[in-house]
């Protein structure tokens, strides 16, 4: 199984992306669609790719709900615990079946003790080109380097 740990906010949408709204007391700015329709075409031929949600909003139904909208799906979602890394260390550890590559797409920086697995973007820009080289290259879709 390939299973990628994917967050929201400065992933897929970034600091100056409009239209902000509250839910759970938490402030979130709506989905940039660039940077929707770039992950979504780096995944159609990914079939064989296990999404894990680890951002905030995996919380709230409304935020859910505007994923689900967008045709962002996943298979489950992280425990709660006190740092992002520890979230995605605590379901890896959970798991009875073989997990064969791992990937994490984030901005948050705390990913002890999971950093290996990390692509860090950033709330600026968030998902560029070269983070989902880096995503191909950790998960095994990338051509081997010679």
């Amino acid at each position: 199984m390939k299973v990628l740990f994917l967050d929201i906010d400065g992933v897929l949408n970034k600091m100056n992306t409009r239209d902000v709204f509250y839910e759970g007391g938490h402030m979130y700015t709506n989905l940039d669609q660039a940077l929707v329709n770039r992950f979504r075409r780096w995944l159609e031929d990914k079939e064989d790719l296990n999404i894990v949600l680890s951002s905030t909003w995996r919380f709230y139904p409304k935020t859910r709900k505007i994923l689900n909208d967008e045709g962002i799906f996943w298979e489950g979602v992280t425990p709660i615990n006190r740092s992002r890394g520890m979230e995605i260390h605590e379901w890896l550890l959970a798991q009875e079946g073989p997990i064969s590559e791992v990937a994490i797409i984030d901005d948050n920086p705390n990913m002890w003790p999971v950093g290996r697995y990390f692509v860090q973007t950033s709330e600026t820009h968030g998902l560029l080109d070269k983070h989902l080289k880096r995503l191909d290259k950790l998960l095994g879709y990338a051509a081997p380097d010679k």
